[in-house]
């Protein structure tokens, strides 16, 4: 996914993407577990997190 974002200069040149690429794993899983046992983060948040983080890689 990220190669093809870095491809469409979505993801800045310096970037290591198989470095972004575990860094996008591991957020996603610890905001998949946060929102499954949070009583307060939800599905949401989660995604409000994914995406600020995606656009910070630009």
């Amino acid at each position: 996914m990220l190669a093809g974002l870095a491809a469409h200069g979505y993801v800045a040149p310096k970037r290591d993407i198989d470095a972004e690429a575990m860094r996008l794993h591991a957020l996603v899983d610890g905001a998949a577990m946060h929102a499954l046992l949070s009583e307060t983060d939800t599905a949401e948040t989660a995604q409000r997190m994914i995406a600020e983080h995606l656009h910070g890689l630009a």
